[in-house]
């Protein structure tokens, strides 16, 4: 079952320069805007959306520029909803060379493709599901479905982001084997934690059961189905991570503020944010392993939300 745990997108070990202390990322998240066109119950930038200020479009172009010329090797664009950015294509365009992931809620269609490696769609289970984690309506939800249908048919990599919380983890297991398009998508599991105390996310026993309905789910399916999340065991974690070796979450880069981000942390540059990024990071993983040595031997936690917590409220 080790492929239960496979690494969330955001979560990436860290590669360290011997010079400097340096840290070396292999992926950044770009947030083309904060604008959307839905109302997610869980979404931690709702509070960003009236954003008035607006970065130097020359400068930001350039800094673009700069990401394009490192050393890493994936682009995600993200939001907000990237589909909304008014120059999504050429952005697209411009990162040509590198893998470049777009996160989208699937809403609006991307008519060119051919820049485009994967196309991550946010779907939370059946229609009554998305209604109440993301206020979709009928409407809405089957033009999501016509657009999934459109990205397999131009032989598109297609992955299903599916955020669990209270409100639709009962419905999981009925929702997924009854997907006409099983075995023709990937699916990322991502809980919502109640550690950052939301009252939708998921208690430690819904973990537990969450963990049992993919199980169930891959027997059902003899694991003919791409499933992955960022549920961890304390085994897992340990045997992966250490002080030397952190958990790294990919930063942002914000195209609105023309600031680097982690969380509420802002840089104004890329070399600023490396600086302090990697002892950030050691201090949040030995936070968690100190944290993990007081719990039972068999404890599932999601890693990411926790270290969100943990650098939201300083480590405190």
């Amino acid at each position: 079952m080790e492929h239960l745990y496979a690494e969330d997108p955001k979560i990436l070990l860290i590669e360290e320069c011997r010079m400097g202390r340096r840290v070396k990322l292999s992926s950044i998240n770009i947030v083309c805007t904060e604008k959307c066109n839905l109302e997610c119950i869980y979404c931690y930038r709702k509070h960003r959306r009236k954003c008035e200020k607006r970065a130097d479009p020359e400068h930001v172009q350039e800094e673009l520029s700069r990401i394009n010329n490192m050393d890493i090797s994936k682009v995600i664009l993200t939001g907000g909803e990237p589909l909304l950015y008014p120059d999504i294509l050429n952005l697209i365009h411009m990162f040509r060379d590198k893998t470049v992931t777009i996160l989208t809620n699937g809403i609006i269609p991307i008519k060119e493709l051919d820049d485009t490696d994967e196309i991550v769609i946010s779907v939370d289970g059946t229609e009554e599901d998305m209604y109440s984690n993301r206020g979709i309506s009928p409407p809405q939800y089957k033009i999501i479905r016509q657009n999934i249908a459109y990205y397999i048919r131009n032989k598109k990599q297609v992955s299903v982001h599916c955020v669990v919380t209270k409100h639709n983890i009962d419905n999981l297991i009925s929702w997924i084997k009854n997907e006409p398009f099983i075995g023709q998508v990937k699916f990322r599991i991502v809980p919502v934690s109640d550690a950052n105390e939301t009252g939708i996310g998921l208690t430690q026993s819904q973990y537990s059961t969450l963990l049992e309905t993919l199980k169930t789910i891959l027997q059902d399916y003899n694991f003919h189905i791409d499933l992955s999340t960022n549920i961890v065991s304390k085994r897992m974690f340990k045997d992966t991570v250490s002080e030397e070796y952190p958990i790294m979450i990919s930063p942002d880069y914000n195209l609105v503020t023309d600031q680097y981000e982690l969380f509420d942390e802002k840089y104004n540059t890329c070399e600023e944010m490396l600086n302090c990024y990697s002892d950030k990071m050691r201090s949040v993983t030995k936070t968690i392993i100190d944290y993990l040595n007081n719990e039972e031997d068999y404890y599932l936690f999601d890693p990411y939300s926790l270290a969100e917590k943990l650098l939201k409220e300083g480590e405190n």
